[in-house]
C-alpha cells in the first residue's frame, strides 16, 4: 500500500479553503505570506487563500522544515535554493527579504535542516 500512496504518511496542514477541507502535504508547501489578515499559501503549482493568522500556521507546521523567514512569511526549508545575507531565494525564484534581527537564527536553522538532510537524504 506505501508504494501506490508514498506520500499518505506524509504530515499535512490541514485546512478550510473556500468552505472545503483540504490536507496539503508539507513537500508540495513552497512558503506562506501574509497580506491583509489573509495568508496565501504557494504550493509548487497553486495558490491557496485562509483567513487564520501566520502565528496560528506556524503552530501547526514542523519547525524541522519551516522557518519563520520574517514576519510575514514562513518558508520550506525544502524549497530553498539560496540563502543570502539578506534574503533567499525559493524554487520558483520567488525572493524573500529576511528579518534583520532574526538572519543569524534563520542561518542556524537552515544549516541544522542541511545537516539532517545530509545525514538522512530521505527524510527532512
Amino acid at each position: 500500500m506505501e508504494k501506490l500512496f508514498p506520500y499518505r504518511n506524509e504530515p499535512k496542514l490541514n485546512l478550510t479553503v473556500s468552505s472545503c477541507a483540504i490536507q496539503l502535504p508539507y513537500h508540495r508547501i513552497v512558503y506562506l505570506e501574509s497580506i491583509n489578515k489573509r495568508i496565501q499559501i504557494y504550493t509548487e503549482n497553486k495558490v491557496y487563500t485562509v483567513y487564520t493568522t501566520l502565528d496560528a500556521l506556524y503552530k501547526e507546521l514542523d519547525e524541522t522544515i519551516f522557518m519563520r523567514a520574517q514576519r510575514s512569511y514562513i518558508v520550506n526549508m525544502e524549497h530553498i535554493m539560496a540563502l543570502h545575507f539578506d534574503h533567499l531565494i525559493m524554487d520558483n525564484d520567488v525572493r524573500i527579504v529576511t528579518s534583520r534581527s532574526q538572519r543569524t537564527l534563520l542561518k542556524q536553522q537552515y544549516q541544522a535542516f542541511l545537516l539532517r538532510l545530509a545525514e538522512n537524504p530521505t527524510k527532512p
